[in-house]
């Protein structure tokens, strides 16, 4: 058996090649690296500095499970070549024991972690957007896999402590995330934060940062506890400790939505242009800035020219935005076409009512028998009064033929689209637009 050189103050130092901590960081490093290309390697999001951070952190849930399984494997030597009796009882020698043992795999995760920061951090063009809460969560879930492993290899022997360690803490990623009733279960672990922060106008939810901060610290706690105590002694407070941790960390996050996500304030936009007046985030770059406005600003005046009135504010979204002010959900990323297209959803839902119906138009059946649902017709023809190309702003649909076994899934051309739809032309979307736009406006008189 490999022998530990145990010092005075309880620190200790490893035999380097064979330390479990040591090989299996390089293991912990390449399968977060791998996890993050497998994942979102090659997708396009905006340049947000919060947003990088978040998305690097995806690769955890395949990496810090088997940091979580070498860190059984360390408690479990550290205890039977340093047992806890010969421990002294200052917290801080049994610190320094679990450094010694586990600074590798932390060293490891940071670097699997940093790969692909570095990598995205590319598209970017300055550190804007930054927070130390996406930093702040991702040291929790650290913290939390390697003293959970170490806590499990402190309660179990060897053979079974290191598969125990991986499959739960495997678990404890995997499991929240498919979770869909219960998001405070789901934010409670962390690993729902690398969603939070895909667009500008999103922010990590402090509860989102809280609570896993908060199960990191107990499990740190009885982890510490475990290098001096021993695990018979230590059982019954450990499952309190955890038991109160957990309903905590629940309660927490409770109210958290599934991307851990919370919208920014109104305050942080950055207005410009007239008619209409248009506010963005800061981390929007100044071309993509300019874009947007001169692309609104001649949706305004095709949208005037036709009688349809657009708000004169146009802001992102945001967590009080103005009463008077439309709410424009469209990308830093998006094209002219997509734009406009979110801007005529934008304005649809705005002034949409209920009970109308759409004027001097049957929406006719697409093959599968399903109708074509008025607010699809409606966002395709006002887009196409701001201003939008014909064919970029028509609709996609797959159509399943019935009663056909075998038949491939179908997507008609936008030609076939527009001839389902009965608009065949710029002037008769403009036409069935003004049209449903008089009437809604009489609805809401």
């Amino acid at each position: 058996m490999d022998k530990l050189s145990v010092l005075a103050d309880g620190r200790t130092t490893l035999p380097w090649l064979s330390a479990p901590s040591v090989w299996a960081a390089p293991l912990v490093t390449a399968l977060i690296i791998f996890g993050w290309s497998s994942i979102l390697g090659g997708v396009s999001a905006e340049p947000y500095t919060d947003g990088v951070l978040a998305r690097a952190g995806v690769g955890f849930q395949y990496g810090l499970p088997i940091a979580a399984g070498a860190a059984a494997w360390a408690a479990r030597r550290s205890r039977a070549l340093t047992p806890p009796a010969t421990m002294r009882t200052r917290p801080r020698s049994a610190l320094r024991v679990m450094l010694a043992h586990l600074w590798p795999l932390v060293l490891g995760a940071y670097v699997g972690y940093l790969v692909p920061v570095l990598v995205m951090m590319s598209d970017l063009t300055a550190m804007n957007g930054f927070t130390l809460a996406v930093p702040a969560v991702h040291l929790s879930m650290i913290v939390a896999s390697l003293s959970f492993g170490w806590t499990v290899g402190a309660f179990f022997p060897l053979p079974l402590a290191v598969p125990l360690a991986v499959v739960m803490a495997y678990q404890w990623a995997a499991y929240p995330l498919a979770e869909a009733n219960n998001l405070s279960l789901r934010n409670i672990t962390g690993y729902a934060s690398f969603m939070c922060c895909d667009f500008v106008e999103n922010r990590l939810d402090l509860r989102s940062v809280v609570a896993p901060a908060v199960l990191a610290i107990a499990f740190f706690i009885i982890a510490l506890a475990s290098v001096r105590v021993d695990a018979r002694r230590l059982a019954i407070p450990a499952l309190i400790i955890l038991i109160g941790a957990t309903s905590g960390a629940i309660g927490i996050a409770k109210g958290t939505t599934a991307m851990a996500a919370t919208l920014r304030p109104q305050v942080d936009q950055v207005c410009s242009g007239i008619a209409p007046r248009v506010c963005l985030y800061p981390e929007v770059s100044p071309a993509t800035r300019l874009s947007f406005v001169e692309t609104l600003g001649q949706a305004n005046l095709e949208a005037n020219r036709h009688g349809v009135d657009l708000p004169q504010t146009i802001q992102a979204p945001a967590s009080d935005n103005a009463a008077d002010a439309l709410v424009l959900y469209a990308s830093s990323l998006a094209t002219r076409d997509e734009l406009l297209t979110s801007l005529a959803r934008s304005l649809a839902d705005s002034t949409f009512c209920a009970t109308s119906s759409f004027p001097g138009q049957s929406t006719p059946l697409l093959p599968t028998s399903s109708e074509v649902p008025e607010e699809v017709v409606v966002t395709f023809v006002l887009a196409v009064l701001l201003g939008a190309d014909l064919d970029a702003a028509t609709p996609t649909f797959e159509i399943m033929p019935l009663g056909e076994e075998g038949a491939f899934v179908q997507q008609p051309s936008p030609s076939q689209v527009r001839s389902m739809l009965g608009i065949d032309s710029v002037d008769d979307a403009v036409v069935l637009a003004k049209n449903w736009y008089d009437a809604q406006i009489e609805c809401e008189v």
